[in-house]
């Protein structure tokens, strides 16, 4: 991502924010971590700009503190993944909600459920949007303006082209699924020092292939599906299970594995690891999960470790992750 294509997507997030925000005026509260895009690019740069007082929590689960917090700043504006919405609406009354008069959401899909809750609770549903890293983040937002709660992630920002192609590169019409690809000026450059990769990640024209499967509305409304890649989402945080898989390798016992994700009532997704072990190890899984905590972000370390004889594989030997049973 270039200075470029960081600084158009803030222009670009003010063509719909900035009526609905109040220069000097604003205060928020600052749960997700600023190493995730949503969160630099939103919370630290767009609110930085528009001169918010923002309160960073450096432990969101320290429920009392987070209380405490939401007391003294009185937000007026927060951003968060459904995840910290769902929580901080389960927690009967324990946070003051009653200054929220705007909830952006994203890094992972805001259930209908939550948003219709969280406009009872405040008046206002969360204003749900969709982006990526590779697009410094923000491709779609929906208007904090509505009234009623929409399925999809909004409309395309300013200068923002979305459409969803087929395998064979070909645009598809409204209405059908497909991959979404994105045009616009904050589409990165590409992966550093990786081009085969930037190569395969656009299509002809310049569209950026975002791996998310969706379509969209004859209104030009962009509706997600699912996602394409085996990328696992854990509140709202990207795992990905090669990460996982070659950490969990290192250990002595451990002679072959798996990672996938699984529903969870929390987190969205949790990792699960499959392992084989060494012949001769008695498997310890504290011992494996220590291990991959010692070197995996916490919400990347597996929450469900399954001993497997084998593991189901393709005729090439690639191991089959769609093929492991739900634990």
């Amino acid at each position: 991502l270039t200075h470029a294509n960081l600084a158009a997507n803030q222009r670009q997030i003010d063509g719909v924010l900035a009526p609905f925000l109040k220069a000097g005026a604003e205060q928020t509260v600052t749960v997700l971590p600023l190493y995730h895009v949503f969160s630099f690019a939103v919370n630290f740069v767009l609110f930085f700009r528009y001169g918010f007082t923002n309160h960073l929590v450096s432990d969101p689960r320290d429920t009392t503190e987070l209380s405490r917090t939401f007391a003294d700043a009185r937000p007026t504006v927060m951003t968060g993944v459904n995840t910290l919405f769902a929580s901080l609406l389960a927690a009967d009354n324990v946070f003051d909600l009653s200054t929220v008069r705007l909830a952006i959401g994203g890094g992972a899909a805001i259930q209908e459920s939550v948003s219709r809750a969280w406009q009872k609770r405040t008046g206002g549903f969360i204003v749900e949007g969709y982006g990526l890293s590779e697009t410094s983040p923000v491709v779609a937002l929906n208007s904090p303006g509505c009234t009623t709660w929409t399925k999809g992630v909004g409309y395309p920002l300013p200068g923002t082209d979305v459409r969803a192609f087929d395998p064979s590169g070909h645009a598809l019409d409204a209405g059908t699924d497909g991959e979404l690809c994105i045009r616009g000026p904050q589409v990165m450059q590409g992966y550093w020092n990786k081009p085969a990769e930037t190569a395969s990640a656009f299509l002809p024209g310049g569209w950026f292939r975002t791996g998310d499967a969706g379509h969209i509305e004859r209104d030009g409304r962009v509706v997600l599906a699912d996602r394409i890649k085996d990328m696992i989402l854990v509140s709202g945080l990207n795992v990905y299970p090669n990460e996982v898989e070659e950490v969990a390798s290192l250990h002595p016992d451990v002679a072959e594995c798996a990672c996938t994700g699984r529903p969870d009532s929390k987190t969205g997704e949790a990792v699960t690891l499959f392992v084989v072990l060494r012949p001769g190890s008695v498997g310890n899984i504290d011992m494996i999960r220590d291990h991959c905590r010692e070197r995996l972000a916490p919400y990347k370390v597996p929450s469900l470790i399954v001993f497997r004889p084998d593991l189901p594989k393709s005729a090439v030997g690639k191991v089959l992750r769609n093929r492991l049973e739900d634990p």
